[in-house]
């Protein structure tokens, strides 16, 4: 026979009656930690906003600040950069001239002393680098097309030659303006480039 003791009814009653006196306070136990846990996750989300506003305003007070100077080294720069201004507007205005000018003409030898005189003073006070390349470019091809512009006038050559070394002449005096005109393109971007620079604040290589 079998030393097991029979379940008493009674214990299945006393059970559910413990079960239902502990249910009350595992439930506060249970919301007490969500509570906790929900006001813990709360916690964190609030100092990661915390941190990224705290960061964001530290940027942007560095923005306002780097600006700010900016601004101030503009200022003190600005003397520098209106006499630029002026000298780069007159130069490129005396190369249109030579542009403009008719070969071999005495309007073109006025226009490139001018030239000449202003490479040498005004602008090798406020020129950067580029600027400074762009215009000995142009000062070469200039040489070679005024050499050219009055060799043809010495042989009397016209547009229209068709025979001797006027032919040749005219020929080199077409390539050499071409170039001449492309040269004065490059030395104007680089003017233009130099002032925007200096505006920015970077006033290169002077």
């Amino acid at each position: 026979m079998s030393d097991e003791k029979p379940v008493s009814s009674e214990y299945h009653p006393k059970l559910l009656d413990v079960l239902k006196g502990w249910l009350p306070v595992l439930t506060v136990c249970g919301t007490a930690l969500w509570g906790l846990y929900t006001y813990q996750q709360n916690q964190a989300e609030a100092e990661k906003s915390r941190i990224a506003s705290a960061r964001q305003a530290e940027e942007q007070r560095r923005f306002e600040a780097e600006k700010a100077l900016d601004v101030r080294r503009i200022e003190l720069q600005k003397p520098f950069i209106d006499q630029q201004f002026a000298v780069y507007t007159a130069f490129n205005r005396i190369v249109g001239e030579i542009l403009h000018a008719e070969a071999g003409s005495p309007e073109l030898d006025t226009a490139t002393n001018k030239f000449k005189q202003y490479s040498l003073g005004e602008v090798s006070l406020v020129e950067d680098e580029d600027v400074h390349k762009s215009k000995e470019q142009f000062a070469n091809t200039l040489r070679t097309y005024t050499e050219t512009t009055r060799t043809a006038k010495n042989l009397s050559c016209h547009e229209g030659a068709t025979a001797g070394p006027c032919v040749h002449l005219n020929e080199q005096m077409k390539v050499a303006y071409e170039r001449l005109t492309a040269d004065a393109t490059a030395l104007a971007s680089a003017l233009r480039k130099s002032i925007q620079q200096s505006w920015s604040g970077n006033l290169g290589k002077h």
